[in-house]
This record gives structure tokens, C-alpha cells and sequence, in this order.
């Protein structure tokens, strides 16, 4: 998958991804910060943070139509609380 777009949240703890995947259709992943309370010793250790990816939606023909609905979907980027990345 081709990353084409990004947009950070302004508190810096939810981004966005618009990709295009091999069939040339375009889907967007909505990833936020995590942090790990119960370690994991083979993984990660207490106090780290990951992004952890809690939306992903369907296909879309084009990177417009994959852009505006995600912005219709999550509130953070409808009401224009984000940077490019």
C-alpha cells in the first residue's frame, strides 16, 4: 500500500492515513496512541506507547472520496483539529 495522505491530530494523540492499495482503490486508517500498563516482556515494557489503528474503512474510487469521508466520519477532523503529516 502507497501511503498518499496524513493528518495529526492537534493534541498529537490520533493521526490519519489515506493509502492506495494495489488494486488502485484508496482507504483511510484512523491509528491513536496506546500506552501499555501490563508489560509484556517479549514486546514492549510499561510505559510504552504504539499506535494502535481504530478505524479502517471500505474502498473508494478515488483519494477525494476516501478524504471526505473521513473527514465526515471523525469528529477531531471534521471540526478542523489537525496538521498535514
Amino acid at each position: 500500500m502507497e501511503r498518499l495522505k496524513g493528518y495529526v491530530s492537534l493534541d498529537g494523540l490520533r493521526k490519519l492515513d489515506i493509502f492506495r492499495n494495489s488494486s488502485d482503490l484508496f482507504q483511510f486508517e484512523e491509528f491513536v496512541v496506546e500506552l501499555i500498563v501490563e508489560p509484556d516482556a517479549e514486546y514492549f515494557e510499561e510505559g510504552t506507547t504504539y499506535w494502535n489503528c481504530t478505524n479502517s474503512s471500505g474502498l473508494y474510487a478515488s483519494v477525494e472520496e476516501a478524504d471526505e469521508d473521513a473527514k465526515a466520519s471523525l469528529p477531531w477532523l471534521r471540526e478542523g483539529k489537525y496538521l498535514l503529516s
